[in-house]
């Protein structure tokens, strides 16, 4: 079976960016793996909120995310929200999880985006473009390399909300299934659902129109040989 793995930075970050994608994936019979990397403990205006209990919060909305995308797994790898910093360490702990599942398609920020705001999304995205590099080559983290898992070598990056697009995939299919899977993150979108939806419906439909098609999602797709790279895709 082929594998997809979801690499974000917070809950409700695949729901909002490629959810029609995820969705898709899994109806074409793709095993849908999700790692996060933060609780998103901080993601609220709410005074008399804590971050223990926001992340409670919002570890059950992603639980009832996943279960209606459909995933084979998802984890937290437990750093701070609004804290999370390129290093070796996030390098390595996203090559650990990139051997264990061995995606064929890993899908995560583009860390090259002008005017990407979130330090989170930055770190995570180089950090996974780093770790596909590593996860590929014994001599990076050996010590990881035991039992079931072994180097892993990744065919293809698909990097969403793209600074220049050059793939565009057709979600039309699973459209207003991506919007009820969205929902379930209530303490994100609440009072701004209606006009989230408008947003991401605008977005898609300007994209659709690459493709001739209703709604699509759109990335920048880099595919990989042995030897080379080709960052337009195929």
């Amino acid at each position: 079976m082929s594998r997809a793995l979801f690499i974000s930075a917070h809950p409700d970050d695949i729901e909002l960016a490629c959810g029609g994608t995820a969705l898709l994936l899994k109806s074409k019979g793709y095993d849908i793996h999700l790692l996060i990397c933060t609780h998103g403990d901080k993601g609220t205006h709410d005074r008399t909120m804590t971050a223990d209990e926001l992340m409670r919060i919002r570890e059950l909305e992603q639980g009832e995310a996943s279960r209606m995308m459909g995933l084979s797994s998802y984890q937290f790898l437990e750093y701070m929200d609004g804290e999370l910093i390129y290093s070796k360490e996030l390098v390595e702990r996203i090559t650990l999880h990139i051997r264990r599942i061995c995606p064929d398609i890993l899908i995560t920020f583009d860390p090259f985006k002008r005017y990407q705001l979130h330090s989170d999304h930055r770190a995570v995205g180089l950090a996974t473009l780093d770790a596909r590099l590593s996860a590929k080559m014994p001599l990076y983290y050996p010590g990881q390399l035991k039992g079931n898992i072994d180097i892993c070598e990744v065919k293809e990056i698909w990097l969403f909300d793209p600074d220049e697009a050059n793939f565009w995939l057709d979600v039309s299919s699973v459209w207003n299934r991506r919007f009820d899977m969205l929902a379930a993150h209530n303490s994100q979108l609440e009072n701004i659902m209606d006009e989230v939806v408008n947003v991401i419906t605008m977005k898609a439909k300007k994209s659709g129109k690459k493709k001739e098609s209703p709604y699509t999602e759109a990335f920048r797709r880099i595919s990989f040989n042995r030897f080379y790279f080709y960052a337009d895709g195929i």
